[in-house]
């Protein structure tokens, strides 16, 4: 069983389906959806991992799509697991996404994920760290924007250990979550 996990697992990151990485994250401060300045740093200090997402709520699929799996993971890992994984949705739309629009979004997830915002060039700052691309596409005088939909694995140390594209099956990423925990042990 574990050799067949490793071969699905080595043969995902050959087809680039999973990213492994080991850049460092920089700390950043947003508000979440009751106005509260949360510190990534200070998050990571309580937990081992975060999932981390960039979107924005008008999105038209991907970030709800995204969010769904967030709910099918939470839903399907043990509490003590649960509790060492801190899920995070960061607004890329400083303009629109505000306090109400992410408590809207909020509604349909799994309370325990956690929905962050903030101005435009803190956002930026951000974004950049994580090597998230966006483009504003106007489409029928409607502007949307084009983002990456990577999905970002940080550990308590502050590094990036996998990049999992959104479109990666849930199945896929439990299976991550849970030989990451077996290995700590």
């Amino acid at each position: 069983m574990k050799y067949r996990f490793l071969f699905v697992f080595f043969f995902l990151v050959h087809c680039n389906y999973l990213e492994i990485s080991k850049d460092t994250v920089n700390d950043f401060s947003l508000l979440d959806t009751s106005d509260n300045q949360i510190d990534f740093f200070k998050i990571m200090n309580q937990k081992k991992l975060s999932i981390i997402f960039f979107g924005y709520s008008h999105c038209p699929n991907v970030c709800y799509s995204t969010l769904n799996k967030f709910n099918k993971i939470v839903n399907n890992i043990d509490k003590s697991t649960k509790d060492k994984i801190e899920f995070i949705f960061i607004s890329i739309d400083p303009v629109l996404d505000d306090k109400i629009k992410l408590l809207a979004m909020k509604k349909n997830t799994d309370s325990s994920v956690l929905f962050l915002r903030g101005d435009k060039s803190n956002i930026e700052k951000i974004k950049n760290n994580f090597g998230v691309k966006v483009f504003e596409a106007n489409d029928n005088n409607k502007s949307s924007l084009i983002h990456s939909t990577t999905i970002f694995v940080v550990d308590n140390n502050h590094k990036i250990i996998n990049k999992i594209p959104s479109e990666v099956d849930t199945e896929m990423i439990l299976k991550f979550i849970k030989h990451y925990f077996l290995e700590l042990n």
